[in-house]
């Protein structure tokens, strides 16, 4: 009877570290350091050609839930560099859980040129869905 209680003890700690582990960054991420933000684009935005100076740092933040399993996959061409990215959680009631957030991305042009931020919000295990989209055509100069 001890040892059912210790494997069962056990079963529950082990259970309740994988649900407060951190979902996986969707991007290598490199801090920016002192770097200032020139604009801030979100949802809003899709689809849009922005104006970005050469070294200029721009921001896409756009709203995100992993508790859910859904994810954005970042992708940028070779003139722009994804120098940071983050999750930050909404506000939510005490004890809440499930409360979706927002994913921020710093981007830096450091080719001039016509450039793409693009980015899938999908379920990694879910492929073959249709899933939302989100592309920033990005002239840097």
């Amino acid at each position: 009877m001890r040892y059912l209680i210790l494997v069962m003890l056990l079963a529950a700690l082990l259970l309740a570290a994988g649900c407060t582990t951190a979902p996986p960054s969707n991007a290598t991420a490199t801090p920016t350091g002192t770097a200032t933000v020139t604009a801030v684009y979100t949802a809003a935005d899709r689809g849009r050609t922005v104006p970005l100076g050469l070294h200029q740092i721009l921001s896409v933040r756009l709203p995100e839930n992993p508790t859910t399993g859904f994810a954005w996959n970042a992708s940028v061409t070779d003139g722009l560099v994804i120098v940071d990215t983050g999750y930050t959680p909404d506000a939510q009631a005490s004890g809440m859980v499930g409360v979706g957030g927002t994913r921020n991305w710093t981007i830096r042009g450091d080719r001039a040129g016509t450039q793409r931020f693009s980015a899938v919000y999908a379920r990694p295990w879910e492929p073959n869905l249709s899933a939302d989209q989100f592309n920033l055509t990005v002239q840097v100069s």
